[in-house]
This record gives structure tokens, C-alpha cells and sequence, in this order.
């Protein structure tokens, strides 16, 4: 395991005694896991052996999503709707990738290889594929385990107490902005298609996710819009050479099975 990899204050660790805060993970806790390399509907509590804080660490944002169909009995207006949850953590840490799903315009023998041996394996936060299948052990709205990656991206670091990442127009798999602040016991995120003003609608959002009201947010979104047009002035237009927003991010480890579930449907980690 790497030392300097995890996620930050305020992400949620399933525990015997319920979800607790990475942060006030210590020895001896008991956390939920399941085996590594083996059986993965296996779950057992196992005791956390260590802990670690990395101070300043560059945080991705990892979204994750499952698909309603509007004909499900607990889905109320009839309308589909896409559950979100934001999961903040460093490039490297590893995610079970369950299968690697076939894309429509892959059609050579590489593009195969790679889904097959991307199916049953961890990969770095950074080397998810959108429409990657990730396991999750307590889901919400849902009967199914499996969620689907929508986006992995950097927090750009915008000189404020806020990081943001922009929607994404690739199949439209994120169609909102974020704006996240992070400090040393929480995160909390708020969004919306905040650079053209609109609100993301026929959505459920878990975690500390708080849609942008235009009125009750105007000083946020004005300054962000400001402050954000310059420092794209001052980068040519070239969003990549935005930096990317560091913190302390914390991690520990597992007896045995070395895997432990993170935010409020559990995504499945290594340590």
C-alpha cells in the first residue's frame, strides 16, 4: 500500500458501529471488508492495524452512478433519474473494477484484450474508464451492487477555500458543475450547471451535497465566475494547466483481506 494515497476528512469508513469518518479511524476499529483476491460477496469486520495522514496530496473526484428506471415501484414521478455520489481521493488509490463494459466505437482485437483484462482488477483512481462497473455494499434506491463510474477528474485549485471540477459533455455522464470545500473534519459540495447558472434537475444526490441556489449562493457563484474567468485568462483557454487542488487525505490498514468500503453506499477499496 501506498502512504501518501486515501481520501479526505469527512469520507465516510463502513464500520460495526456504522460510518464513521476516515479521519477517526484508529488501531484496533473494527471495518468492514471482504476479500482481496477472492470470493467478493464474502463481508466480514476486520480490525484496523494501522493508520496514515499524507498532508498535501493532488484530490481527484471520483462520481459514481446508478440509473433508475421510472417504472420502479419506489421511483414516485415516474421519471428516470441518475443517483450520484462524489467520492474525493488521491490518483493512485486502487478501485475493483467488476467488468469494463463494451463501448460502441471499440472494435479491434486491443480494445477487447483491454475490457477483458481490465474485468476482476483494481485500478488507480486515475485509470477508471467511464462506465466502469464498481461494487458497493450498501446501496441506495437500488436493489443492485454495481454502480457505474461517470467521471474521475482532478479538483482544480481556483485560489479560494473551494476546489471545482466542470461538468463533463462526453454522453453527457456529468451534467453539473462542483464546487467543493474541503477543511480537516468534512467536505461539502455544492452544484450545478453553476457557470451557465441552471440547476440539475430529476437527480438524487448522496453525501454532503447541496444543490446551487442562484439566489441563496449569488455571492459564491459570483466570485467563483470571476475568479475563475481570470485564471482561465491567465492559462490561454488550456484548462489542463490549471493545478490541481492538494490536502490531507488519510488511509490505514486492514488485517487479512486488506479492502475496506468508503462513502454512503460503501464503495469497495483497497487500502
Amino acid at each position: 500500500m501506498k502512504k501518501n494515497s486515501g481520501f479526505v476528512a469527512g469520507t465516510l469508513v463502513h464500520t460495526n458501529k456504522g460510518l464513521v469518518p476516515i479521519q477517526e479511524i484508529k488501531v484496533g476499529d473494527m471495518v468492514l471488508s471482504s476479500p482481496e483476491q477472492r470470493d467478493r460477496t464474502v463481508r466480514e469486520y476486520k480490525r484496523v492495524v494501522n493508520t496514515f495522514k499524507a498532508e498535501s496530496e493532488e484530490i481527484y473526484e471520483l462520481i459514481i452512478r446508478k440509473t433508475l428506471n421510472p417504472d420502479l415501484e419506489y421511483v414516485e414521478d415516474g421519471i428516470l433519474h441518475n443517483i450520484y455520489e462524489m467520492i474525493y481521493l488521491t490518483a493512485g488509490h486502487p478501485i475493483y473494477v467488476i467488468n469494463s463494459l463494451f463501448i460502441e466505437e471499440w472494435d479491434s482485437q486491443n480494445d477487447i484484450d483491454q475490457i477483458n483484462a481490465r474485468s476482476g482488477s483494481w485500478q488507480a483512481a486515475r485509470d477508471l474508464k467511464m462506465y466502469d462497473r464498481v461494487l458497493v455494499a450498501h446501496p441506495q434506491y437500488s436493489d443492485s451492487n454495481t454502480y457505474e463510474v461517470v467521471n474521475i477528474a482532478p479538483v482544480q485549485d481556483v485560489n479560494r477555500d473551494y476546489g471545482f471540477v466542470d461538468r463533463s459533455s462526453i454522453d453527457n455522464n456529468k451534467p453539473f458543475d462542483t464546487i467543493v470545500y474541503f477543511d480537516q473534519h468534512n467536505y461539502k459540495i455544492v452544484g450545478g450547471n453553476i457557470l451557465e447558472g441552471r440547476s440539475s434537475l430529476r437527480n438524487y444526490f448522496i453525501g454532503n451535497y447541496v444543490e446551487a441556489n442562484f439566489q441563496n449562493h449569488s455571492v459564491i457563484v459570483k466570485d467563483f465566475r470571476e475568479n475563475y474567468e481570470q485564471i482561465c485568462a491567465k492559462v490561454g483557454g488550456n484548462l489542463e494547466k490549471i493545478p490541481t487542488l492538494q490536502c490531507s487525505v488519510y488511509n490505514f490498514e486492514v488485517e487479512d483481506y486488506h479492502t475496506y468500503f468508503v462513502g454512503e453506499q460503501g464503495l469497495w477499496v483497497h487500502q
